[in-house]
């Protein structure tokens, strides 16, 4: 089971750098039931990792029960994690995130209130890389634009047309990956972009400052700058993690 699932977990086609080495034996695979529903084979690692923990487990279960000194050693554990934990500092710590620090709460809100057919689009987003496009869905209600590709998907004719496709879903990522920002779309006229978002009723735009404080994004910084200074922007909310921009 571990190694069919690693098998199939690289895709098509078995890759070294980004560059294709050897056609995977299991690419036929990807045709059928239920392995079909994937648009990313990548996940089946993860079969493979519980695969390989219930073996890891299974192995120390058998020594447990055949050696003594495991026995004991198990239990060394076993009384060192009490002694180190609530023993030791008096509490249990849980961990949990202040979620007022990291959410846009009144952007959200007015993104909620907002026409049913408004689309929310995400920067940077090309690859949906930031889980936090489907958290904030939850309270904004609104359906979101952004490209996905899986990446088995990454051939030049493909990228090519991902980013001749709409302005909302153009390549926004950050320097370095497949799909990076590299100009603006309309040969820079913020004008038509804006009459392009409005005419597909893309509305919002939400900056993950925060994730383009980590990834290099010099360009796309320039141009979320540059939309921040046109008056037919209005800025939600700028001071946290979140920045939300409103296209009027």
């Amino acid at each position: 089971l571990a190694l069919v699932n690693l098998l199939i977990a690289f895709g098509p086609e078995f890759r070294f750098l980004d560059e294709p080495l050897a056609a995977n034996p299991f690419e036929a695979i990807f045709k059928t039931f239920p392995f079909s529903l994937s648009r990313s084979p990548g996940r089946f690692a993860t079969v493979f990792v519980l695969a390989c923990t219930f073996l890891a487990f299974d192995g120390a279960r058998a020594r447990w029960q055949k050696a003594k000194w495991f026995r004991q050693a198990g239990w060394i554990v076993v009384i060192w994690a009490i002694v180190t934990g609530p023993v030791l500092y008096g509490r249990i710590v849980m961990p949990t995130l202040k979620l007022d620090f990291w959410m846009p709460w009144s952007a959200l809100d007015d993104i909620k209130h907002s026409p049913p057919e408004t689309i929310v689009t995400h920067f940077p987003a090309a690859l949906m890389i930031d889980q936090g496009l489907n958290f904030f869905q939850i309270f904004h209600g609104h359906p979101m634009a952004t490209g996905y590709l899986a990446y088995t998907s990454y051939t030049p004719e493909t990228m090519r047309k991902f980013r001749e496709s709409a302005p909302f879903v153009f390549a926004t990522l950050c320097t370095g990956e497949p799909l990076k920002f590299e100009k603006p779309p309309y040969g820079g006229d913020l004008l038509k972009y804006r009459e392009a978002m409005l005419k597909a009723n893309a509305r919002y735009i939400i900056v993950n400052r925060n994730l383009m404080r980590v990834m290099p994004c010099p360009d796309l910084d320039q141009f979320v700058d540059a939309l921040i200074r046109q008056p037919w922007v209005t800025v939600l909310e700028r001071e946290k993690p979140f920045a939300v921009l409103r296209i009027n």
